[in-house]
């Protein structure tokens, strides 16, 4: 679909085995500005755009490096989207702030959307926290703080502890106030009172499903079993439906 190959696009910057029309390519092999920052993806083309019609368009915000329509690769028709790599970084910001400014933008008669082509790993959401585990009992709020505040501003730093016993868990959490710190903590091995702690970026909670009541032998779903009562009707041997048997 289109977001997996805008993420594939921005992630390795072309679009080798996606079906792409008539690619054309400029002169500049990629400039001085990283090409994250000058390619552009145009979704919900009209199906008669092609290659030519897109670099018609964008030509007017600046040089253009690269222009591809991506089609099916088994009957060739377009899959509705393409992308545009320009020579400037500069360019890219015009196309983009003016699809910002005039949407909706029309091109062969129908609406299109114009965003940057933002590679994988610029999608993921950058952390300013952090995980310390395997810290020494004895280590302080302060003493923890104190320590990787070496590495910048901290809006928070605190070592879980036990609610009951109100001793160390044996691991906690800092929070910095700038972007990439994180990146820097991670570069450093650490130590506190001769001991190496773990330090990783602190993963959000995900919303885990309810558990799941184990099935088997004696642990299934059904209702409890309950022992059948006795029917007073039930008509055995030397009985009658209905009441006892009669007197000999």
């Amino acid at each position: 679909n289109e977001s997996e190959e805008l993420n594939r696009q921005g992630a390795d910057g072309n679009g080798n085995g996606g079906g792409g029309e008539g690619r054309q390519e400029g002169g500049n092999e990629g400039g001085d500005d990283s090409l994250k920052f000058r390619k552009i993806f145009i979704g919900r083309l009209s199906w008669d755009t092609t290659t030519e019609g897109l670099r018609d368009y964008f030509g007017q915000f600046g040089a253009i490096e690269d222009a591809i329509v991506m089609r099916d690769r088994f009957n060739n028709k377009s899959r509705g989207f393409g992308f545009v790599t320009f020579r400037e970084k500069e360019s890219c910001e015009k196309a983009v702030a003016f699809a910002d400014a005039n949407a909706p933008v029309e091109l062969d008669g129908r609406q299109i959307d114009i965003k940057s082509a933002v590679p994988r790993d610029d999608m993921v959401p950058k952390t300013k926290k952090v995980f310390v585990g395997g810290l020494p009992q004895t280590v302080s709020d302060a003493e923890f703080k104190s320590y990787f505040e070496k590495f910048g501003e901290i809006d928070e730093a605190m070592v879980m502890v036990d609610r009951n016993t109100n001793k160390s868990r044996g691991f906690g959490f800092v929070e910095y106030s700038a972007d990439g710190v994180v990146d820097k903590v991670l570069a450093t091995v650490h130590e506190f009172e001769g001991k190496r702690v773990d330090v990783k970026k602190a993963e959000p909670k995900r919303d885990l499903p309810p558990p799941r009541r184990p099935v088997g032998r004696g642990m299934d779903t059904a209702p409890p079993f309950r022992m059948r009562q006795p029917d007073p009707y039930f008509r055995g041997p030397r009985t009658y439906y209905g009441g006892p048997p009669p007197p000999p």
